[in-house]
């Protein structure tokens, strides 16, 4: 192609040096300009210390994201499970409750729910309980085909893990049969227990989500941070101190 059929480029206004590409470069301007009209400067230098003000506020600005970025890569990190730990966060927000081992409530869980999505998980809870109450009397009444009809009555995660037990999903020792007097066994000594600690962990979850918020919090990437920012309002405090000075002693001069 040839130079002289080459389209010129479209002008496309500078970014200043303090705005990063992807800041807003317009909101910066606004910033500048509504200090120019608070100190109204006088000079390149005068302009010059008003730009800095500028740059130092946007920095502040763009330290406030850091922290946030910080606490959410922290959040991240805390409700994440640990497969050879699970439920590590919820067993420390209980700690001081009479709670077992066993926790399945998930913090990333806790930290999410609503209002009403812990009253739906409450109400779903209720009524898997009252299917397994149902199940049990049956099976205390000791008829015949009992061990069938309760099989067809549980809700299907029950089911599920009875049928992981009976594999030995959760008993190396196999001890548990197929049977009603294993079922009613299992259902009285493992399952109602759960349904304790599952209400437990519903009526606590705020406690969840506090405990996984507190964990989130890095004090040792928040304490870089700081001492940035602290470095910043030194010198916004000496930069804002140099520029009043100029201008007392313009006034005086005048």
């Amino acid at each position: 192609m040839e130079l002289e059929n080459l389209k010129p480029m479209p002008d496309v206004p500078a970014l200043p040096e303090t705005v990063l590409p992807w800041e807003d470069a317009d909101a910066y301007r606004r910033l500048l300009d509504a200090i120019k009209a608070d100190h109204d400067p006088q000079g390149a230098t005068e302009a010059h210390l008003v730009e800095e003000l500028a740059g130092i506020i946007w920095r502040k600005r763009r330290l406030a994201l850091a922290e946030r970025a910080a606490f959410h890569r922290g959040l991240k990190g805390a409700i994440t499970e640990d497969a050879f730990d699970k439920g590590k966060v919820t067993r420390r927000a209980l700690v001081h409750l009479d709670s077992g081992e066993n926790q399945t409530e998930r913090p990333v869980d806790a930290v999410r729910a609503t209002a009403m999505d812990t009253a739906r998980d409450r109400g779903e809870m209720e009524r898997d309980q009252a299917l397994t109450e149902k199940a049990l009397a049956i099976l205390k009444a000791g008829k015949a085909g009992a061990y069938d009809r309760v099989l067809k009555l549980l809700d299907a995660d029950t089911m599920t893990w009875w049928t992981d037990t009976l594999n030995g999903e959760f008993d190396d020792d196999g001890t548990w049969q197929p049977d009603a007097a294993n079922l009613r066994q299992w259902l009285e000594s493992t399952v109602l227990p759960w349904y304790d600690e599952r209400r437990r962990e519903l009526d606590n979850r705020p406690l969840i989500r506090a405990q996984a918020f507190g964990e989130a919090f890095d004090p040792h990437r928040l304490d870089r941070l700081a001492r940035h920012e602290i470095h910043l309002d030194r010198k916004f405090e000496k930069t804002l101190a140099m520029l009043l000075k100029l201008k007392e002693l313009r006034g005086c001069g005048a």
